[in-house]
């Protein structure tokens, strides 16, 4: 399917650099996510590379995107969920800008005809993701010593 943690094949040209975020779900509204959030917007919230950056930053274990247009949307980073992901729709498979084979939710007209969530004003499809430390590289034995 292409996309991480996904269903659909990603419409964008994003690269292929690995994010070290695990995909946990989608949401439906912001009420949902962790009440320390931290709000940050623009390119944000269309890239899974910068919203991760943003939390590990801020010194949060998760992140969501909404993505809003091309190379804007919401993001939030935050250390816990109230519940577990319970909507799987086309919204939710919004590819991110910088990196088509992510999910970045969507925000406003680019959901189409979704509604808003239970208890919701602004339509958002939050793809929320847990933090991972990135993997590091094994050194390769010198040529030399073999």
């Amino acid at each position: 399917d292409g996309l991480k943690g996904g269903a659909g094949a990603g419409a964008g040209a994003g690269s292929a650099k690995a994010v070290p975020a695990r995909y946990i779900g989608c949401y439906d509204g912001e009420g949902q996510l962790g009440d320390d959030r931290e709000y940050e917007g623009g390119i944000y919230g269309a890239s899974a590379e910068l919203a991760r950056s943003f939390a590990k930053e801020a010194g949060k274990k998760y992140f969501a995107v909404s993505r809003a247009d091309v190379d804007a949307g919401h993001a939030f980073a935050f250390n816990e969920l109230k519940r577990p992901p319970r909507i799987s729709d086309e919204g939710c498979d919004q590819p991110c800008a910088d990196n088509d084979q992510y999910r970045c939710g969507c925000a406003d007209e680019l959901c189409g005809s979704l509604p808003p969530g239970k208890g919701e004003d602004n339509v958002r499809r939050w793809a929320v993701y847990e933090v991972v430390e990135k993997k590091k590289k094994k050194r390769s034995k010198d040529k030399a010593e073999l």
